[in-house]
C-alpha cells in the first residue's frame, strides 16, 4: 500500500530563503478557489500520493517533500518542525495562496500545528491533523518512540490491517537506502524528544482557525486518547475517530478520512468563513439629534491606533472576519448603519453624507485620532464622504474595498443591484461559488431581515443608488492617503471603475486583489490584509513621520 498509485501531478522545486528549496507535487486545477497543502510524516512523501490524488478531484493540492527526504537537500540550519513551519509559510507566500487547508500526518501534523502558531499573514484557513505527533503525552503509554524499531515492528504498530503493512523482504537495496536516509532526517527534525515538543501544547490556545483531528483508532504509535487530548488543546478543535485504521487513516480508510474532512468543511469551515465566531463587545452610542449607532469593538482599546470598519449592503456580519483579523494588531470599531439588523434610523438620516457626519461624531465621542477608516461597497462611499468632512483631523488614512459612490465613466462599469435577481447578485459578487449565499435555504426570518436591510440601503442610496453624480468632483480635497483595493472579478463594480476611483484622490493607491469579487476581504482575506499592511508600511507611516 505504500507503493505509488497511478496519479497525475506535476513536480517542481520552489526556491525560498537562505538556500532552502522545497520540492512540491501539484495535483488538480490551480484555478480552484481553494487549496490544500499536504505534509507527510516519517513514511515519506509517497505515503500521501493516493490521498493527494483523491483530494484533487475537488481542490488544488500541493504535496510537499520535507527537505532531506527522498534525496533532496536540507540546509544545516533547517533542523526542526518550527523551521519547516516557517519554510511552508514562505511557500504559501511564494505561491500567493490564502484560505489554505493544511493537512499533516504524523510528524507532518506537528509541522502543521507549528505553522498555525506562526501564520501572521492569514494564509491558513483550517488544519486537519491525521494521527499527528507534536504535543507531549499525558502518559508514557500513549506515545511510542519509534527510533530504532525494526521495519516489521514499525508496520505492526502503524497499520491495523496486515495487508497494508510494508514487507521488509520486498524492498530492494535502493529503497532500503532511501528509507534509512529518510529515517535519519526524521530524527534530526524530531530533536531530542523526537515525538514532541514539551512546550507545544501550552501554545495551541493561540490557534484561531478550526482544526480537525482525525484519528485511526487502532494506532499503536499514538493512541486515540492522545488524539482526543490533542484536539482539546485547540479552541476550535474537533475530534473524529476513524475505525479500522492505525497511524495512517488516509491509507487504510481513505473514504472515511475524506468523508470526515468533507463533513468538517461543510459544518465548521464554511460557516466559520461566512459567519466567523468572533470575540467582540457590542454597545450603542448616543449621538446628536436622536441618532444612535450600534458598534462592535474588537481588540485592545489601549492600542495606539484604531480602525473604523463600515459595511455595505451585505450588512455588518460581512465585515466580522476582517474585523477579527485586524484586531490582532489594532483596536477595531465595526459600525452598524442605523436601520440595519433592526436598529432605529431617524427619518432625517437618509444619505451617505448623513452617515458620514454621524461617524465623525462617533470618532469625536470616542476621542479617537489617526483612525484608518475601511469601507466596503456602500461603506466605502460613506468613508469617502467622511474624508470631505473631517474638519477635526480624526482620520489618518482610508481603505476602500470595492467601494461605490462615484459616477462611473461608462455605464458598463457598475451594475445596479436593484435590477438583478438575488441569486445573480451572488454570482456577480463572488468568484468562488462556495461563498455565494443560497437564498433558497433562508428562513422566513432571514428573508425578512435581508429585505429590511435592503430597504435601508435603498433609502441611503437615493435615486441613483450606487453613486452621487457630484462626489468625484470633490475628492481632490482629500489630503490623507487612500488605498483602493479591488477584487478583480467584481461583477458589481469593475476593476476599471476602481482604478478611476483611486485616481480621483491626490494620494490614492490602487491595488488589485486577484481571485476575488465584490468582497475581497471575504474571498481573499490574506491578500487584503497584506495589501493594507503594505499600504500602512510604505505610505501611511512615512506620511506620519515626515
Amino acid at each position: 500500500m505504500m507503493n505509488d498509485p497511478m496519479s497525475t501531478s506535476t513536480s517542481r522545486t520552489v526556491d525560498l530563503t537562505d538556500g532552502l528549496s522545497i520540492t512540491v507535487d501539484e495535483y488538480g486545477d490551480t484555478s480552484e478557489g481553494t487549496a490544500v497543502l499536504l505534509l507527510h510524516g516519517g513514511a515519506g512523501p509517497h505515503s500521501m500520493t493516493a490521498f493527494a490524488t483523491a483530494l484533487s478531484e475537488h481542490v488544488y493540492v500541493i504535496a510537499a517533500t520535507h527537505p532531506g527526504f527522498d534525496g533532496t537537500e536540507r540546509p544545516q540550519w533547517c533542523d526542526s518542525a518550527a523551521d519547516l513551519a516557517t519554510a511552508y509559510l514562505d511557500l504559501l507566500d511564494a505561491l500567493d495562496l490564502s484560505g489554505v487547508m493544511v493537512i499533516g500526518n504524523s510528524f507532518g501534523g506537528w509541522v502543521a500545528a507549528e505553522m498555525a502558531l506562526r501564520d501572521t499573514r492569514g494564509r491558513i484557513g483550517a488544519l486537519t491533523l491525521l494521527n499527528a505527533l507534536g504535543v507531549e503525552a499525558d502518559r508514557r503509554d500513549e506515545l511510542v518512540d519509534t527510533r530504532g524499531l525494526p521495519v516489521a515492528e514499525l508496520g505492526r504498530l502503524a497499520f491495523h490491517d496486515p495487508a497494508t503493512r510494508l514487507s521488509p523482504a520486498a524492498l530492494d537495496d535502493r529503497q532500503r537506502a532511501t528509507m534509512a536516509a529518510n529515517g535519519r532526517t526524521t530524527v534530526i527534525y524530531g530533536g531530542e524528544a523526537f515525538t514532541h515538543d514539551p512546550k507545544l501544547r501550552h501554545h495551541l490556545h493561540r490557534v484561531a482557525v478550526p482544526v480537525l483531528v482525525a484519528w485511526g483508532e487502532q494506532d499503536g504509535i499514538a493512541t486515540v486518547e492522545y488524539g482526543r487530548a490533542y484536539a482539546a488543546s485547540f479552541p476550535n478543535g474537533h475530534f473524529v475517530p476513524v475505525p479500522d485504521a492505525g497511524h495512517f487513516p488516509h491509507i487504510e480508510q481513505l473514504g472515511r478520512t475524506l468523508g470526515a474532512i468533507g463533513d468538517f468543511v461543510d459544518t465548521v469551515v464554511k460557516p466559520t468563513v461566512t459567519a466567523p465566531a468572533v470575540t467582540s463587545t457590542s454597545r450603542t452610542v448616543d449621538l446628536a439629534d436622536g441618532l444612535t449607532v450600534t458598534i462592535a469593538e474588537y481588540g485592545d482599546t489601549t492600542e495606539s491606533s484604531a480602525v473604523l470598519v463600515l459595511h455595505g449592503g451585505a450588512g455588518p456580519r460581512s465585515m466580522a472576519g476582517l474585523a477579527t483579523a485586524l484586531s490582532e494588531h489594532v483596536y477595531v470599531i465595526a459600525a452598524m448603519h442605523p436601520g440595519f439588523d433592526g436598529t432605529e434610523r431617524p427619518q432625517w438620516c437618509d444619505s451617505a453624507a448623513d452617515l458620514a457626519t454621524a461617524y465623525l461624531d462617533l470618532l469625536d465621542t470616542l476621542d479617537l485620532s489617526g483612525v484608518m477608516v475601511i469601507g466596503n461597497s456602500f461603506g466605502g462611499w460613506v468613508a469617502a464622504e467622511m474624508a470631505l468632512r473631517d474638519t477635526r483631523g480624526r482620520i489618518g488614512a482610508f481603505t476602500l474595498l470595492n467601494a461605490l459612490g462615484v459616477e462611473p465613466g461608462d455605464e458598463k462599469q457598475i451594475t445596479d443591484p436593484r435590477t438583478v435577481p438575488p441569486a445573480q447578485i451572488g454570482e456577480l459578487s463572488f468568484v468562488n461559488p462556495a461563498f455565494r449565499p443560497d437564498f433558497s435555504s433562508f428562513s422566513d426570518e432571514q428573508r425578512a431581515a435581508v429585505g429590511a436591510n435592503q430597504k435601508a440601503l435603498a433609502t441611503y442610496g437615493g435615486e441613483a443608488f450606487t453613486h452621487d453624480p457630484k462626489l468625484r468632483h470633490h475628492l481632490h480635497r482629500v489630503a490623507v492617503p487612500v488605498l483602493v483595493a479591488w477584487g478583480e472579478q467584481d461583477g458589481i463594480a469593475t476593476v476599471e471603475y476602481g482604478r478611476a476611483y483611486a485616481a480621483s484622490f491626490p494620494n490614492g493607491h490602487f491595488v488589485p486583489v486577484p481571485d476575488a469579487g465584490h468582497f475581497p476581504h471575504i474571498e481573499q482575506l490574506g491578500k487584503t490584509l497584506g495589501a493594507i499592511g503594505d499600504f500602512v508600511d510604505t505610505v501611511v507611516k512615512p506620511t506620519v513621520t515626515m
